[in-house]
């Protein structure tokens, strides 16, 4: 099975216990950069409301809510 899936036994076998236990599969590394991106958009909004700074701040949020 590993060797058609191209992965190793250690892999499948990591995967099989989590698929078991319930517990979700780790992101990729698109997904882990895509997240990455959007907690510093996050944070800079954030900012952005800690200094009054608000003129299109609801733009920015329905933007981040959107790109998640």
């Amino acid at each position: 099975m590993a060797l058609d899936k191209g992965i190793t036994v250690s892999e499948l076998l990591r995967r099989a216990l989590r698929a078991y236990s319930g517990m979700p599969e780790p992101l990729s590394e698109e997904g882990r950069v895509c997240v990455a991106g959007l907690r510093r958009h996050i944070n800079q909004i954030e900012a952005r409301i800690g200094t009054g700074a608000d003129a299109g701040l609801a733009a920015d949020i329905a933007q981040a809510r959107n790109d998640a």
